[in-house]
């Protein structure tokens, strides 16, 4: 025992530190027994060298097992590790209780992993004000701000919005303050070596380092990911970054899977939403490949906006029992303040596109959600539900036609809706008017169609179009 490494940790305990040692070691938090403590009380008469020979681990089983005759050297040897790691836990204890700081740090990174967005935020921006009140910009000024910029922007729950950029600006340029100070500061200690030892030091190159980098998979996929935002109307960008990150998927860690993954269904979810519908399977296979791979999860948690996307993309694609089987599997890493909210509206979505209008209906007929663009969107659905119920029974005529009214007005009512996105909605209701009294009127036909594809601005184009195409062939 005498050259063990629980010996040395303890000759480096202060004798003033004893009392708070003991507590430490009683605490049901940290030990299960107080078989550590015996030990340690058994060692402590040997203080302050520890190298009486009576020190031992036979001894040692003697006083803390007298009832057992024979030694058991397996027993001894876990008790004394588990010591020594309470030893540990103990200085580490005392680290952090004596430094705020710390303890806001690994606060911070609980409520990361906890999901509690709200105090994340709160602790990101107390940890920020500490630093600028710090009187020097030294090497660990830069290195914290930049950790603290990166951690808040990167989070799931930041909005990468217009607000929010300086986040990922100040966490570049303080990325370079921090390089540059750092690369100073072990020039110089490198240089004092060569002229004490009289030795031939030279670091490789900026250049020598860039050459090895890029052969990383991490480097080369970025690189690519890279030119492909720069030229994203080049499909062979796209392709190639996408076959190398599925290629080196098990050489990423999670963080850059579940980034790149993202970055990745960013760029194509766009080119879709421009109007490249021929994109909405080779999309739809992408979201699968993160499902097989677990990437919809950062922090075990899954954005909202994702989960909706997956979902409307399945129900697109008539994959209906893998979108029912997705939201079963997936809802439980939507946070619960919008989790009640996002499955009721994929639901419906998902009911519509069964034809279970009825259940549609009963699903967000009378459900009140707490945003404007949720109530949107559930207003939209509905009446679509509506619209397709008409087009079977006549007599739901005069609600969708009452359904279409109020939607107007609730539009009309709610001014801090941009005019533009106004004008997209409205746009939608006029159309869907029109489909469904022409179509009663026998007089639906190309030039409807034509006014609908002509129309820049108006939500679910597809959806009218093909409305208008199907029900045109169903009067001739």
């Amino acid at each position: 025992m005498k050259n063990s490494k629980l010996l040395e940790l303890l000759r480096h305990l202060q004798p003033q530190e004893i009392r708070s040692y003991l507590k430490f070691l009683r605490s049901p938090f940290y030990a299960s027994n107080n078989l550590p403590e015996q030990l340690f009380q058994f060692i402590y008469k040997y203080a302050p060298d520890y190298t009486s020979p009576k020190l031992n681990k036979e001894q040692a089983f003697k006083k803390l097992f007298p009832h057992k005759e024979k030694y058991s050297d397996h027993q001894m040897r876990k008790l004394i590790h588990e010591l020594r790691v309470l030893t540990e836990e103990y200085f580490i204890a005392k680290q952090v209780q004596g430094h705020s700081y710390t303890k806001k740090q690994l606060l911070l990174a609980e409520y990361r992993e906890r999901n509690m967005y709200t105090h994340f935020q709160k602790t990101s921006q107390e940890l920020l004000a500490d630093q600028a009140a710090k009187p020097h910009r030294d090497i660990s000024y830069y290195k914290e701000l930049h950790l603290l910029h990166e951690g808040f922007y990167d989070h799931p729950q930041t909005h990468k919005e217009k607000d929010n950029i300086s986040y990922l600006l100040a966490a570049i340029e303080n990325l370079d303050y921090y390089y540059l100070l750092q690369r100073q500061r072990l020039s110089y200690a490198l240089t004092w070596i060569k002229k004490l030892f009289q030795v031939n030091l030279t670091p490789r190159s900026l250049k020598e380092h860039t050459a090895e980098i890029k052969a990383t998979p991490i480097f080369q996929v970025y690189d690519l990911i890279n030119q492909m935002l720069e030229a994203p109307r080049e499909d062979s960008l796209f392709e190639q970054a996408e076959q190398l990150f599925r290629d080196r998927l098990g050489q990423l860690t999670k963080k850059d899977q579940e980034e790149i993954f993202r970055i990745l269904i960013n760029h194509l979810s766009n080119q879709y939403n421009s109007g490249r519908k021929e994109l909405q399977t080779k999309l739809f296979e992408l979201y699968q490949f993160g499902m097989e791979h677990q990437l919809f999860i950062s922090d075990h948690q899954m954005e909202p906006h994702l989960f909706s996307n997956v979902v409307t993309l399945g129900v697109l694609e008539k994959q209906f029992d893998w979108v029912q089987q997705f939201i079963d599997q997936y809802t439980t890493y939507l946070s619960e303040a919008v989790r009640a909210d996002t499955v009721c509206l994929n639901q419906a979505l998902l009911a519509l596109h069964t034809q279970q209008y009825q259940s549609c209906i009963e699903l967000l007929r009378d459900y009140n959600f707490p945003e404007v663009f949720l109530l949107l969107r559930s207003k939209t659905i509905l009446l679509r539900a509506y619209f397709e119920l008409c087009i079977q029974d006549y007599s739901y005529h005069d609600i969708l036609m009452a359904k279409i009214e109020a939607f107007r007005k609730f539009i009309a009512r709610h001014r801090f809706i941009s005019e533009a996105k106004q004008q997209t909605y409205l746009q939608f209701l006029s159309f869907s008017q029109k489909i469904v009294n022409q179509y009663f009127k026998g007089t639906i036909g190309q030039p409807l169609y034509d006014e609908i594809e002509a129309s820049q601005s108006v939500i679910l184009k597809s959806w009218l179009l093909s409305q208008c195409s199907l029900l045109a062939q169903q009067k001739k």
